[in-house]
């Protein structure tokens, strides 16, 4: 039986003699060497790794609980030129490494409640974090981090408690009783630190259960290790299933700032653009609220953050007024709400909680607004901002326009890792230009231009080099099959187009998709772009009665431009999508039943309709009659109408059936009688539905 708690009573600073580690005897001290040996093989393989990492002349560095110097002596030998310090209670391990190497400064000292007037670029915390108790585990890393210098490193290893465990029984090793999983300690670590690198180590099962002498097999299994364990540690160890955790963490007093959006589907090119130039100096965290549920406030908890930012659009914004207040309660955070609904009601302001909200396009204003919260300065007056201080709103005009985008950074997607069905999706968006010149009437594009007059071009494009070189990034780093450019208008230019067209081709030949206005749709444009790769088009129909079309939406197209533009699309072999609205202001069943017909003539691929929300402030809003507000709008355009029209229930009914009776028109003879069956039944949302999915996940994949 070994004498199971030496190691530990020793490193807690217990004096017994009978129970002073390295006089032990074992019952089998060949097993004990022989298991000693390959950890301290595997242990050494990721100080190595690690070391590479933060590598440099003359740096500093510690080892709490450094033992007789192993750790140390390897470092001195990879680096002599650093200077080096070894710190741990045991006099008699502290006497062993001094006199094992003479340039190591080695001290005996309770690593629990240092007291060193020194910072260093690397602390070494190696065998020692499951020795202390829980208070002293949850103080380890904060000791740490008061020892590094300003973006300093740590390199951590420890026993991983599930699978260690389950190996001390088998081998009747060290038991290491206080042992942690590798998710307890990523939490006590990322609260001081940023994780850059988690690996774990690999033993595999070769050794010998019993207690005979059995020397042969033990050697052969240390030279097998000797010659391929780096190689079997660098395969596997991206697993978290090793029997020892390592990890690589930089020092964090950067800002902590959590993005909450709620898309789920799509990508949040928004805040991705802002998380690209906050990364640099912050640290930024994104939640998939619809993913995560409940979790939400655990994550809170976990990762501390001091900012909290959300995304928001009209419809949402009443939940996330909400999940704000709840999250206040349990972290004292600043909220900040950007997006398009506090663009265009700034006056959500004055909501319980909201501290700050973000007008326009917000990464210089957030990386302003993020540095003087920082630093403690005055962030009353941050352009782009609206801010709440000592209950008075302080309202801050817009700064200029981005003129040149290709000065943004690309935009980051390392949240991608945390979201199962971002980073297997082989599916991207990017996006090549910023603005729409045209003002439809439910959009809210005349207030975006008005609040933006005299600042700058509306619309703005990148350079087709800067945009290819982004897209090979990503190409890199994850799956990529087919891209979607979620433009309002993709192509304006045709100088651009010719020369987006050919580098395309040339540099990335994978599918896309774009969106068009049916005014700039030519022959020679479509042309171009199906030779780049041109899969699928949406295009705005939006209704077809020529009244409602232009003079209620002010979209200024006529019936044959719109079959014109559908007929050179499709005669390219090129996919397309249609867009529509149901339940507009006014509009009745026979207007409706226009929009249904024209999409059948235009032979779309897929005909999406939305029902109509009347968001106010929007130039639409003077054709309506009813008494609404925000708060009566639908987050979804597939439920319901809040307008008080004529055949109500059939129009809506119309909505569900829509899509499929273009797609098949012999249903159309049916229409008139389908729709007269109960609003919203199971039957029609079923259809609408699953024929929505059958398109987009099925249908939409490239033949």
């Amino acid at each position: 039986m070994l004498y199971k708690n030496l190691y530990k009573n020793k490193r807690l600073g217990l004096k017994d003699k009978e129970t002073d580690f390295y006089n032990a005897k074992y019952e089998n001290e060949n097993k004990r060497k022989f298991y000693v040996n390959i950890r301290e093989r595997s242990r050494q393989y990721f100080l190595k790794r690690f070391l590479k990492k933060k590598s440099g002349k003359a740096l500093k560095v510690i080892e709490l609980g450094c033992g007789n110097g192993n750790n140390l002596i390897l470092v001195k030998k990879l680096y002599p030129s650093y200077e080096i310090d070894g710190c741990d209670l045991s006099e008699k391990g502290i006497s062993i490494g001094k006199l094992r190497n003479k340039d190591i400064n080695f001290f005996v000292g309770d690593i629990t409640n240092l007291n060193i007037n020194k910072e260093y670029d690397i602390v070494l915390s190696i065998g020692t974090f499951e020795h202390l108790n829980d208070f002293q585990q949850k103080e380890h890393f904060k000791i740490i981090k008061n020892l590094l210098k300003d973006n300093g490193y740590l390199i951590f290893i420890a026993p991983n408690l599930p699978v260690y465990k389950n190996y001390e029984l088998k081998y009747d090793f060290h038991p290491f009783e206080n042992a942690k999983d590798i998710t307890y300690i990523k939490d006590l670590i990322e609260k001081e630190f940023v994780i850059k690198e988690i690996r774990t180590s690999h033993f595999f099962e070769p050794l010998p259960r019993n207690n005979s002498n059995d020397f042969l097999l033990k050697k052969i299994y240390i030279i097998f290790y000797i010659i391929f364990g780096n190689i079997i540690n660098n395969i596997f160890s991206k697993s978290y299933k090793g029997q020892e955790i390592a990890i690589l963490a930089k020092k964090n007093d950067k800002m902590k700032i959590l993005f909450i959006t709620e898309v789920s589907s799509g990508e949040t090119l928004g805040i991705m653009s802002i998380i690209s130039l906050l990364n640099k100096r912050h640290t930024c965290k994104v939640i998939i609220e619809k993913n995560y549920g409940k979790k939400i406030f655990l994550e809170i908890k976990r990762f501390s953050p001091e900012i909290v930012c959300y995304s928001v659009t009209t419809g949402f914004h009443k939940h996330f007024i909400e999940l704000n207040k709840k999250i206040k309660k349990i972290q004292n955070v600043f909220s900040v709400f950007g997006g398009p609904h506090p663009t265009f009601f700034p006056e959500m302001i004055n909501e319980e909680g909201v501290d700050a909200i973000c007008i326009g396009e917000g990464e210089y204003a957030m990386l302003e607004l993020v540095d003087k919260l920082e630093k403690k300065k005055d962030i009353r007056f941050v352009k782009n901002f609206w801010i709440k201080k000592n209950g008075k709103i302080y309202k801050n005009e817009v700064r200029p326009l981005i003129e040149n985008l290709d000065e943004l950074p690309f935009m980051d997607r390392s949240f991608y890792n945390d979201y199962k069905h971002l980073r297997n999706s082989k599916t991207h968006f990017f996006l090549a230009t910023r603005g729409c010149p045209y003002n439809c009437s439910y959009c809210f594009n005349h207030i975006y231009q008005s609040l933006y007059k005299g600042k700058g071009r509306i619309v703005r494009r990148r350079s087709v080099n800067n945009l290819i070189k982004e897209i090979k990034e990503v190409r890199k780093r994850f799956p990529l099959s087919y891209i979607r450019f979620v433009d309002d208008l993709f192509f304006s230019d045709k100088k651009w187009i010719d020369e987006f067209s050919k580098k395309y081709k040339e540099e990335i030949n994978l599918p896309f998709n774009i969106n068009v206005r049916v005014n700039l749709v030519n022959d020679d444009i479509i042309k171009k772009l199906k030779e780049a790769g041109l899969d699928w088009v949406t295009m705005g129909i939006e209704s077809g009665n020529s009244y409602l079309r232009n003079n209620i939406l002010n979209r200024n197209m006529s019936e044959e431009q719109i079959i014109n533009a559908c007929r050179i699309i499709k005669k390219n072999k090129i996919r397309l999508m249609t867009q529509n609205m149901i339940c507009l202001p006014n509009e009745t069943l026979d207007m409706a039943f226009e929009t249904l017909n024209l999409n059948i003539k235009c032979k779309p691929d897929f005909a999406w309709i939305s029902i109509f929300q009347p968001y106010p402030k929007t130039e639409i809003e003077k054709y309506i009659k009813e008494d609404y507000n925000l708060n009566d709008i639908d987050e979804s355009y597939y439920n319901d109408s809040i307008l008080n029209l004529n055949n109500k229930k059939e129009l809506v009914n119309l909505h569900k059936l829509f899509s499929i009776c273009v797609r098949f028109p012999f249903l159309i003879y049916f229409m008139k009688h389908l729709i007269k069956m109960p609003k919203n039944n199971i039957l029609y949302s079923s259809i609408f539905h699953l024929y929505r999915i059958y398109i987009f996940k099925y249908k939409s994949k490239r033949k």
